[in-house]
């Protein structure tokens, strides 16, 4: 009855969830998050307001996570540890576009910084 959390690049994850489905483990006790493989296509600049920590311009990061690392601006993330949920933040204002889907359950107006990038002008609480 245990339910098994992958946080990996996909090729990996593909294969551990491939094993553990061999050992009999129900693909519904699965569960992943996939690091490292957020591209973004978009370099449009857009303003980013970090409550408490200024606007800054984004300018085509892989993710809002890297934008806010180069920054300075203090987040915890623990997505390359395998930590999934860490970098979740509140969005007061603007859109974001997903650029690798979240498995984690979260609640409305939050998103995980590794998975997105700006879709317009934002303002966002860490």
């Amino acid at each position: 009855r245990a339910a098994f959390y992958l946080c990996a690049r996909q090729a990996m994850m593909d294969e551990l969830a491939a094993g553990l489905v061999a050992l009999g483990v129900p693909a519904g006790a699965i569960h992943w998050e996939s690091f490292g493989g957020a591209v973004n296509a978009d370099a449009t600049a857009y303003r980013v307001a970090v409550v408490g920590h200024g606007e800054h311009t984004f300018r085509g990061e892989p993710s809002l996570l890297h934008a806010l690392e180069s920054w300075g601006v203090p987040v915890q993330a623990d997505c390359r540890a395998g930590e999934c949920g860490a970098c979740a933040l509140t969005v007061r204002g603007g859109e974001v576009r997903l650029c690798q889907s979240i498995q984690a359950a979260l609640p409305a107006g939050r998103t995980l910084a590794c998975c997105v990038v700006p879709a317009s002008d934002l303002e966002i609480a860490v």
